[in-house]
């Protein structure tokens, strides 16, 4: 449903986002000293998918990249070259 809507046009657009400011910073090289709950939910997204065998290509491009200093740019686009499959 729509629930979510207000929390994802905060995150999104807001410059008071935490998520948003964090994922500006991790863009630019920089560091971010705020809590940004995203970091922390993409880490748990990894280990749920790992012990339910779910493939999550764009969380683990991030969690790479935010965890283990992959190049974002590289992440990026190694998802745009993943095969074109039926999702459902």
């Amino acid at each position: 449903g729509l629930s979510h809507l207000g929390d994802y046009e905060a995150t999104l657009f807001s410059p008071y986002s935490h998520n948003r400011a964090y994922g500006e910073c991790l863009a630019r090289g920089e560091q971010y000293t705020e809590l940004a709950e995203g970091k922390a939910t993409c880490k748990a997204i990894m280990v749920l998918s790992a012990v339910h065998d779910v493939e999550m290509p764009i969380c683990g491009a991030l969690y790479e990249v935010m965890f283990n200093g992959y190049d974002l740019k590289t992440a990026i686009g190694e998802l745009f070259l993943r095969d074109i499959k039926k999702e459902f």
